[in-house]
């Protein structure tokens, strides 16, 4: 892995077809080694430091008031229209643009549950070989969030008040793995290759609206010792977006509330797509697949820059978090997972909630994708 290559325009239009989602076939499985950036962990060392649970899990999920019963249900099936899933999308495709270095490989067409476990089924191995360390950014209606009459309903089951989430206004141009021998607070400042990704773009034009970029960052650190790693994802706001209404008020209250307050509207969601029967059994009854008001129930900071904000959360200062993150970084090259964000709509006037980004994960393994800082925060 050298330094960053320098692209000519011919090169850069090869990319723009390399890096496109084909409507009819998934993108090839490419690895640029000239651009490549950070990494995670080696499997070995992630889950042996992390904080191990000891208790009983099930008094700490009951006790955990981060977890909203009503929203166990999060996932609304298959209901992703196939001018979802045709829909051909350029990831940093802008010329005059440094594109964003990428660790995993390029991201794949996105394919439904029930799709993606036909293709396993009659051909596991080159499934496999097809999808193994890399990312696809995952469609939002596959969420289901709060609809507009989630609070003005009484007395009635509030699952029926889901309805799948609009189109999320940020895409995904990175996902990466990464491991450093110090504490790192600050993602986009402290990494030199994404400090220097976040120089080479302006500010958004309209100061009121969303940053031009979300990083979002799961650290992980042990509880004695200075190492540290981060997955890192990068989302970059859609060219043309049209930001609705209660998105906007969301946001807003967001942006200008104290990082209490911010972390009592940032909410996570997960679920596994394809994963092993007993590790699905045990990720779901730590609670994992549920949807979490996530600063309620992990140390978690904010960083605005000029064109981005960071959003970051430490893993291991929760018990639970911790022992699922252990789990699935041992086995994620058996894992397919679906990740999403959003802010929770706690007013009318912040209804239906909206998937701000969401991205999936394929049989990543954290050996093969790791990559590793020197103190500065450059590749080693």
């Amino acid at each position: 892995m050298g330094q960053t290559a320098s692209v000519t325009s011919g090169q850069q239009q090869e990319r723009r077809r390399r890096f496109r989602r084909q409507k009819k076939a998934p993108a090839d499985n490419v690895h640029l080694e000239g651009d490549r950036l950070f990494g995670v962990t080696s499997q070995s060392s992630s889950h042996s430091n992390a904080q191990q649970p000891n208790g009983n899990f099930e008094d700490d999920i009951v006790e955990n008031k981060n977890v909203d019963e009503n929203d166990r249900e999060t996932y609304s099936a298959d209901s992703v229209g196939e001018q979802d899933l045709d829909a051909e999308i350029y990831f940093d495709a802008v010329d005059e643009d440094p594109r964003f270095p990428l660790t995993l490989s390029a991201a794949h067409k996105y394919v439904d549950a029930d799709e993606f476990s036909k293709q396993v089924a009659e051909n596991e191995e080159a499934a496999r070989a097809m999808w193994a360390n890399s990312y696809s950014e995952a469609p939002a209606a596959i969420f289901s969030v709060r609809g507009p009459d989630y609070l003005k309903v009484a007395g009635k089951n509030m699952k029926d008040l889901k309805v799948p989430s609009q189109e999320s206004p940020y895409e995904v141009v990175g996902v990466n793995m990464f491991h450093c021998e110090r504490r790192i607070r600050h993602v986009s400042d402290e990494v030199g290759e994404l400090r220097r990704f976040f120089e080479a773009h302006p500010p958004p034009k309209d100061p009121n609206s969303l940053p031009t970029f979300l990083n979002i960052n799961w650290i992980m650190s042990p509880l004695f010792g200075k190492e540290c790693w981060v997955v890192n994802h990068v989302f970059r706001l859609k060219t043309g977006f049209s930001i609705d209404a209660p998105l906007l008020s969301a946001f807003k209250r967001f942006k200008n509330g104290t990082d209490s307050q911010k972390n009592n509207q940032f909410k996570y969601m997960f679920r596994i797509v394809d994963a092993p029967g007993p590790l699905k059994n045990t990720v779901s009854t730590l609670g994992g697949e549920r949807p979490v008001i996530i600063g309620k129930s992990l140390t978690t900071t904010y960083n605005q820059g000029r064109n981005y904000l960071e959003i970051n959360m430490d893993v291991s200062s929760s018990r639970i978090a911790s022992a699922i993150n252990g789990i699935l970084l041992k086995n994620m090259r058996s894992v397919v997972c679906d990740l999403g964000w959003l802010l929770e709509g706690q007013r009318e006037e912040e209804l239906p909630e909206r998937i701000l980004a969401a991205v999936r994960f394929n049989w990543n393994c954290v050996e093969d994708v790791v990559v590793k800082l020197d103190q500065a925060g450059e590749r080693l």
